[in-house]
């Protein structure tokens, strides 16, 4: 007889005149012929002191079916609650050590995972301020672009388009590069706008704000007084360098 018994289940059974070479049984679920060693089973601590042993030590006792067969006890310790855990660790069927460091583990996950969903409800409130920024910001740049737009097309005096051309242009790049920073702090999420949204132009610089200020005087007049104003024209702020919107 071979000593390697795990084999013995690896490959058929070696009959001899009907009879295996070595002890076997018939198991009523699958009617195969297994070794014996497979219809045995270990009793948990629980169930030792049921049969009036102590519990203390491993107690095997024999089972009318097959190990594959036979019926699986309980749930996988990951499949089990934190109160199914301490009470089997109560009663001995799993080790106190591995009980409480799968809860202890769990307590870590869930605290991880509530601090995840807080910082993403955190950054989600920051990132809507900032596209509130955007979209009034947006506005403004659609209307500068359509004057700059009409100009190019225009049939008044050539001096008179190049102006107001001019002040788009220098107006448009203010605000294209106002709408970079707004996107960049719209995806870092960090730190919430200091002005409501209807206030974007407050971060506005004011070496910016005069350049385009000089651009927009350039132009006549009577022409200006036929155009849409931009917001700048029309809102005084006292912008100090911290209310700047570049970092």
């Amino acid at each position: 007889m071979p000593n390697d018994t795990e084999n013995w289940v690896e490959r058929p059974l070696t009959m001899h005149e009907g009879r295996p070479l070595y002890p076997a049984a018939l198991c009523p679920a699958c009617r195969q012929v297994r070794p014996t060693h497979l219809f045995r089973r270990y009793l948990t601590p629980s169930e030792a002191r049921a049969h009036g042993y102590s519990g203390h030590r491993r107690v095997e006792v024999e089972t009318a079916k097959c190990k594959d067969c036979n019926f699986k006890r309980g749930k996988p310790l990951d499949r089990l609650t934190n109160v199914e855990l301490r009470k089997q660790a109560q009663l001995g069927d799993i080790n106190v050590f591995v009980a409480e460091t799968i809860i202890k583990r769990r307590e870590q996950a869930a605290r991880r995972e509530m601090a995840a969903g807080a910082r993403k409800a955190h950054e989600g409130r920051i990132m809507r301020l900032w596209e509130a920024l955007l979209s009034h910001l947006d506005a403004e740049v659609q209307g500068v672009y359509q004057q700059q737009k009409y100009a190019r097309r225009s049939k008044r005096e050539a001096e008179v388009n190049a102006a107001v051309i001019d002040f788009c242009t220098t107006y448009l790049a203010v605000l294209r590069k106002l709408r970079s920073a707004f996107y960049v702090n719209k995806r870092r999420a960090q730190q919430k706008p200091e002005h409501a949204a209807s206030d974007w132009h407050a971060y506005i610089t004011p070496d910016e704000r005069t350049v385009a200020m000089n651009a927009w005087h350039a132009i006549p007049y009577a022409v200006r007084e036929q155009m849409r104003p931009p917001v700048i024209a029309t809102t005084h702020t006292t912008t100090p360098e911290t209310n700047s919107g570049y970092e």
